[in-house]
C-alpha cells in the first residue's frame, strides 16, 4: 500500500535480518575519511595525479575558496539555478528565500558550505552537514567556466572542507554514497571520483 525508502548510517551495526522478508534491500556504499589522523597522512592518501595535482592546479589557477555566509549564499544559489538550467532540470528551491530559510534553520545546528571563486567570479560550491562529528557532503554546484578552464574547484573545495573538519575537531568526512555495482557510465565516474580521496569503504 505504501512505499518507504531510506538508508541506514554507514557506521551503524543494525540487525536487519528480521526485516529481510518484508523489505527490499539494495546494497550501497560510501567512502569515509578519518579526520583524526594527521593532515599530511590524509593528504598523501589522495591519488596523486587525479587528486593532489588537481588541488595544486586549482590553487595555481587563482581559485580561492571561502566558507559560505548568508551574503555569499546567493552566489551559490545563482550557480545552482544556472547549473540546473544547463542540465534541463527544475529549480527545486523555487526561490532564493527557500534556500535562505533552510540555511537559517539548519546553520546553527550543523550546516555549512564552501564557495570557490576566480577573479571574484563564483565557479563552484558545496554544502555539507556536520552532526556528532560526522561531516556529510551534498549540494554540488559547478559553473561552465570551471569545466572549460579546468579549474578543479570541486577538488579544492573538498580539501578545504577536510581542513575545516580537522580544525573544528570533526571525526569523519562522508562522501555521501555510491553504487558499489555501477549501472551506468555516470555511476562508474562517481565511484572513481570518490575513491580517489583515499577514504575507507563502508558497505551498508
Amino acid at each position: 500500500k505504501y512505499v518507504v525508502a531510506g538508508t541506514e548510517h554507514p557506521c551503524a551495526s543494525c540487525k536487519i535480518n528480521e526485516f529481510k522478508n518484508k523489505l527490499k534491500f539494495i546494497p550501497w556504499s560510501t567512502f569515509i575519511i578519518d579526520l583524526q589522523i594527521p593532515k599530511d597522512e590524509i593528504y598523501n592518501k589522495i591519488e596523486k595525479h587525479n587528486g593532489r595535482k588537481n588541488i595544486e592546479r586549482s590553487i595555481k589557477r587563482n581559485v580561492e575558496v571561502e566558507e559560505i555566509n548568508e551574503k555569499s549564499l546567493f552566489d551559490y544559489y545563482e550557480l545552482y539555478v544556472e547549473m540546473q538550467k544547463q542540465a534541463g532540470k527544475p529549480n527545486d528551491y523555487k526561490t532564493f528565500d527557500t534556500l535562505l530559510n533552510w540555511w537559517k534553520l539548519f546553520r546553527p545546528i550543523g550546516y555549512s558550505g564552501f564557495l570557490a571563486k576566480r577573479n571574484n567570479i563564483p565557479v563552484g560550491g558545496l554544502l555539507f552537514s556536520f552532526f556528532n562529528g560526522h561531516i556529510i557532503e551534498g549540494g554540488v554546484v559547478r559553473s561552465e567556466i570551471d569545466r572549460e578552464l579546468k579549474l578543479y574547484s570541486q577538488d579544492y573545495i573538498k580539501w578545504k572542507i577536510i581542513e575545516w573538519g580537522i580544525e573544528n575537531k570533526k571525526h569523519y568526512y562522508n562522501f555521501a554514497g555510491f553504487n558499489p555495482d555501477p549501472q551506468s557510465e555516470k555511476e562508474s565516474g562517481i565511484l572513481k571520483y570518490k575513491k580517489k580521496w583515499g577514504g575507507k569503504q563502508y558497505d551498508y
